[in-house]
């Protein structure tokens, strides 16, 4: 099962140089709590429902070579440590009894597993709770995305110069 993400009944015009869909606060808990990003001055009074502004100084400006063989170099190191796939076992969907976890590689009967603490404040997330398991779900699916990603730019870079 996807996540569910609330959009605003009406997305406002974004400001010029803005990427369509890069509103950061579209990944919050919620519209009507703004945005996380350290900055951001978007709020459910000051209008959340438009582009978050850190998040537009973030994007605007193309991503240079260097910095995607960075990432992509980052992305490698860690899958030599961890090779994938990375399956989340999330105990909010699937009911496993115990706490959430990411299963490293496709045989279920080695136990080759992460886990992830989160600590907010004084709080810790623990199982079973869906925002914890939406950590652990896009930690999963990070190597993919980010192979897919990084594809991507690297066809739209090439495409540019074509």
């Amino acid at each position: 099962m996807e996540p569910v993400y609330h959009h605003p009944p009406a997305a406002p015009a974004l400001p010029e140089g803005a990427l369509p869909n890069a509103r950061s606060c579209r990944w919050s808990f919620g519209w009507d709590r703004g945005c996380r990003l350290s900055g951001c001055g978007q709020s459910p009074v000051n209008g959340a429902a438009g582009a978050c502004s850190v998040r537009m100084a973030i994007v605007k400006d193309a991503l240079p070579d260097a910095e995607l063989l960075a990432i992509e170099q980052r992305a490698m190191r860690a899958l030599d440590v961890v090779p994938t796939p990375w399956n989340p076992m999330l105990e909010t969907r699937h009911g496993i009894g115990s706490c959430s976890f990411i299963q490293i590689g496709d045989d279920p009967a080695v136990d080759n597993e992460m886990y992830i603490d989160v600590h907010l404040g004084a709080r810790q997330l623990a199982s079973p709770d869906a925002r914890l398991d939406a950590v652990i779900d896009f930690v999963a699916h990070a190597p993919t995305d980010v192979a897919r990603l990084i594809a991507e730019i690297r066809r739209l870079h090439s495409s540019r110069l074509e």
